[in-house]
């Protein structure tokens, strides 16, 4: 088990899973994700997260991939 403090609601929270198990579902959902630039949050954060992702149209979420390429 390891902890963590989540990025979004900054509580302190216990993980089961390995870093391997996490970053394999996360190259899953976003296979163009970068490890050194994600950010570690919780479950319930991370479900509010999609919600509204999701939410995004298509130009919302290109937009936002560019902008966040080119910091």
């Amino acid at each position: 088990m390891t902890e963590y403090i989540c990025a979004l609601c900054q509580e302190t929270h216990t993980c089961n899973r390995s870093n391997e198990d996490v970053w394999k579902e996360v190259n899953e959902i976003m296979p163009e994700s970068i490890y050194d630039e994600m950010a570690l949050v919780c479950d319930d954060c991370y479900i509010d997260f999609m919600d509204w992702f999701k939410s995004l149209t298509t130009e919302q979420k290109e937009k936002m991939k560019k902008e966040s390429f080119n910091d």
